[in-house]
């Protein structure tokens, strides 16, 4: 049978690690934010029950800032669709620096790092925005 080579033990053992890893909802600060439907969930579970300190901190940190961004756009709709082109138009430029960084000679790579770090952020942060558009054009309609 396959699953008595040690090798493949191993691989489908970590395999199912990560499944069920990959399962679990997080309530990292981020993934909350870009996530309305699980900040709400998790926001009322640590006001249900004494949750780990921690996680409850950061969910009532993305609870209150989603909502506060809500706000916003409500009541300046327009203002926060500028936002989003001018993070999306950061993105392009960052794909550009990218991409030109990697094709030099002599690449740096703390830059590079620096640079992709820089556009991770950007992406999320968009992210986050877009889920707050969402919600209140939802709402408008």
């Amino acid at each position: 049978m396959i699953f008595d080579n040690k090798f493949f033990k191993t691989v489908f053992l970590g395999l199912c690690t990560l499944g069920l890893i990959a399962c679990q909802e997080s309530s990292d600060y981020d993934y909350l934010m870009s996530h309305p439907e699980a900040l709400d969930k998790a926001f009322v579970r640590c006001e249900d029950q004494a949750s780990v300190p921690l996680q409850c901190e950061a969910v009532k940190q993305a609870h209150q800032d989603f909502y506060t961004l809500i706000d916003a756009a409500r009541q300046d709709p327009q203002g926060i669709g500028k936002q989003i082109l001018t993070v999306q138009t950061q993105i392009a430029e960052m794909k550009v620096k990218i991409s030109e960084l990697k094709k030099g000679n002599q690449v740096d790579p703390i830059l590079l790092q620096q640079t992709e770090t820089e556009y991770q952020n950007l992406c999320e942060k968009v992210k986050i925005m877009l889920a707050v558009v969402s919600i209140t054009d939802w709402e408008a309609h």
